[in-house]
C-alpha cells in the first residue's frame, strides 16, 4: 500500500472520487467507463458503511407516495409532493434497470401492504399510488400489483397472522426485490473501474483538500502523498461534511444522519418469501421482510449525531422493534431471546433546516458558491437509484470539464456470487475453495477478515460464524497477506468483536430469571444478563 501511494505523488487526474460506498463506487465506474482518468479513495473498505447496513430493499417507490402521512398533507404542501414524485420515479425506474442488469444480485419478494379502517390510506388511494407508479414504469419490470379483499387476506399465508383482522379492509400485493449482497455491488463497481483504468484505494484517508492558484484541487492523502485534479466528487456519505470542512471550515452543512435499526427473527414457514410493508406507530414506513431462512423487522428512524464509526442497535431500539413486530403479528409474541441478529446504519440524508428529520431528495450539490469551485457532493442518494446517480454525476463532470469523455472502456469482469457452502469447503481445506480465496486475496484489495467474510464472500450475513471457523480462515489468509502470528491474533480478535457489535452476538439471548421490574423479553433484561 505504501509503495502504491508513493507512486501516485503529484499525479493529475480528471476527477477524484472520495468515498466508495454504493454511489461513490458507481460514479467511479461510470467515469472510468466514460474514459476519464479517475482516482477513487475510501478510508475504509468498499461498501462498508451505510451501503451495508440498510434495509436492503430495491423498492418500487411506494414508500415515497405512501410515507405514513395523510394524502391531504401532500395537497397542502405541493413541494413535498413534487419531491415524492421525483423520488418515486427514480426508484421505480432504478428497480427495473437493476433487476435486468444484475438479476443475480436480487431476490424476489411478494410484499403486502395492509389497509385498515383506522389507517392513513383508503383502498382507492393505494390504487392511485400504484396507478402513478405504473405510469412511471411503462416497459419496466412488472409491479404485479393486485388488491386482496378482506376475505381473501384473512385466509392467505402470513396475512392471516396480521393484527386486527376485523378492521382489515383490504391488502395491496405487489412484487418487490431485495439486494442480496449490496456490499459486493460496491466491490464489483470499484474493481470494474480499476479494470477500466481507474486508480482505486481502500483504507486510505484523505487528510485535506485545497484549491491551488491554477484552479486545480490538491488532495492530500495519508502518507504525505498529494494528487491534483480539477474535479472533486465528495461521495463520503455521513462523512460528507467532514470532507467539506477540510476544504472550507465554514462550509454550510449538507448532511443529516438518521439511524435505521433492524432485528432478525425466525417466522413460521408459511411466511417464506413473503413480506409486509406497513406504517408503524410513529407514522413511519415499517417492514417485515424475508432474509434467507429468517425475516427482519425495521427500520427505525431516529436522528443520529453519535459516533459515525460505531453504529449499533441499542436496547431501546430492540424494545421498540419488538413492540412494533408484536403489534403487527400479535400471535407471534416475539421477545429478545428469539433475535438471531441485529444491525443498524445511518442514512446520509440531505440537510434541510425546515425538515428536522432530513430531506430524502437526492441532491447533487455544486459548491462554487462557497469557494469550492470544482467540488460536487451527493446527498440523499439511496441504494436503489445508484446507477442513475452515477450518470447524473458523470454529466456534471462533463459540464465542469467542458468535455464529453465517451470512450467506453468497459472491461468484462466476472462478478462473484455467494456460495452458501464455501466456508465449509474452505474449513475442510478443499483445494478449489483455497484457490478461489487466494485469487480473491491477490486481486480484490483485501486487508482484514471483515473484508473477507462480509464483502468478498458475503457469508457473514447468512450464517453465524463460529470462532473456530474464523481462526481457520485467518490461518489460510495470513501468509498471502503477510500477517505474522501476532497480527493474525489481532485480526481474529477484531473481527469477532465486530461480529458482536454489528449483530449483537455479544448479547446473551437467554434470560435466566427475569427481574421484578423488567419484562422477561425486554432488551434491557437481555443486555444485563
Amino acid at each position: 500500500m505504501a509503495k502504491q501511494l508513493c507512486e501516485l505523488q503529484d499525479r493529475r487526474y480528471d476527477a477524484v472520487v472520495i468515498g466508495l460506498g454504493i454511489n461513490g463506487a458507481a460514479a467511479l465506474r461510470e467515469l472510468a467507463f466514460a474514459g476519464y482518468s479517475v482516482l477513487g479513495v475510501d478510508m475504509h473498505d468498499f461498501g462498508s458503511g451505510a451501503s451495508a447496513r440498510s434495509s436492503r430493499l430495491l423498492h418500487c417507490g411506494l414508500r415515497y407516495l405512501a410515507p405514513g402521512r395523510s394524502l391531504w398533507e401532500s395537497v397542502r404542501r405541493p413541494q413535498r409532493f413534487a419531491t415524492a414524485m421525483k423520488m418515486a420515479r427514480q426508484a421505480v425506474r432504478a428497480r427495473s434497470e437493476f433487476v435486468r442488469a444484475e438479476p443475480h444480485r436480487v431476490s424476489a419478494i411478494q410484499i403486502h401492504f395492509p389497509i385498515y379502517e383506522d389507517g392513513p390510506y383508503a383502498s382507492w388511494q393505494v390504487h392511485a399510488a400504484f396507478g402513478l407508479l405504473g405510469a412511471m414504469n411503462v416497459g419496466g419490470v412488472p409491479l404485479e400489483f393486485s388488491m386482496l379483499s378482506h376475505d381473501e387476506a384473512v385466509r392467505a399465508p402470513m396475512l392471516r397472522m396480521l393484527r386486527a383482522r376485523d378492521q382489515l379492509k383490504a391488502v395491496a400485493s405487489y412484487r418487490e426485490y431485495s439486494f442480496v449482497w449490496p456490499e459486493r455491488i460496491c466491490v464489483d463497481a470499484a474493481l470494474d473501474a480499476e479494470a477500466a483504468g481507474a486508480t482505486v484505494l481502500n483504507y486510505t484517508r484523505v487528510e485535506s483538500c485545497a484549491k491551488t492558484q491554477n484552479g486545480d484541487w490538491r488532495i492530500h492523502l495519508e502518507g504525505n502523498v498529494e494528487v491534483r485534479t480539477p474535479v472533486v466528487l465528495n461521495m463520503a456519505g455521513i462523512w460528507i461534511d467532514d470532507v467539506l470542512h477540510t476544504a472550507n471550515p465554514r462550509a454550510a452543512r449538507r448532511i443529516l444522519g438518521t439511524k435505521g435499526a433492524h432485528i432478525l427473527v425466525r417466522m413460521p414457514e408459511e411466511c417464506r418469501l413473503l413480506g409486509v410493508a406497513t406504517i408503524n406507530s410513529k407514522g413511519e414506513p415499517f417492514y417485515c421482510l424475508p432474509w434467507g431462512n429468517y425475516h427482519y423487522f425495521g427500520p427505525t428512524e431516529t436522528l443520529y449525531e453519535g459516533d459515525k464509526e460505531n453504529v449499533f442497535v441499542d436496547a431501546a431500539e430492540i424494545d421498540f422493534l419488538l413492540a412494533e413486530a408484536n403489534c403487527l403479528f400479535p400471535s407471534q409474541v416475539l421477545n429478545a431471546s428469539q433475535i438471531v441478529q441485529t444491525w443498524a446504519g445511518v442514512r446520509p440524508l440531505t440537510f434541510d433546516s425546515d425538515l428536522p428529520m432530513g430531506n430524502r431528495n437526492r441532491v447533487l450539490h455544486e459548491l462554487s458558491g462557497e469557494g469550492l469551485a470544482g467540488m460536487l457532493a451527493l446527498t440523499g442518494g439511496p441504494l436503489t437509484s445508484h446507477r442513475s446517480a452515477s450518470r447524473e454525476v458523470r454529466q456534471a463532470v462533463d459540464r465542469l470539464t467542458g468535455k464529453r469523455a465517451d470512450t467506453r472502456r468497459q472491461i468484462p469482469r466476472e462478478h462473484a456470487a455467494i456460495e452458501p457452502d464455501f466456508l465449509q469447503k474452505l474449513c475442510a481445506k478443499e483445494p478449489g475453495a483455497r484457490q478461489r480465496l487466494h485469487q480473491i486475496l491477490s486481486e480484490e484489495r483485501v486487508h482484514t477478515l471483515s473484508d473477507v467474510f462480509f464483502r468478498r464472500l458475503g457469508i457473514a450475513w447468512f450464517e453465524r460464524i463460529e470462532p473456530a471457523k474464523v481462526r481457520d480462515v485467518a490461518k489460510t489468509v495470513a501468509e498471502p497477506l503477510n500477517w505474522g502470528e501476532s497480527k493474525t491474533e489481532i485480526e481474529i480478535a477484531r473481527f469477532l468483536d465486530e461480529l458482536n457489535r454489528i449483530f449483537g452476538y455479544g448479547v446473551s439471548m437467554q434470560v435466566e430469571e427475569p427481574g421484578a421490574v423488567e419484562s422477561p423479553g425486554s432488551a434491557a433484561a437481555i443486555l444485563r444478563s
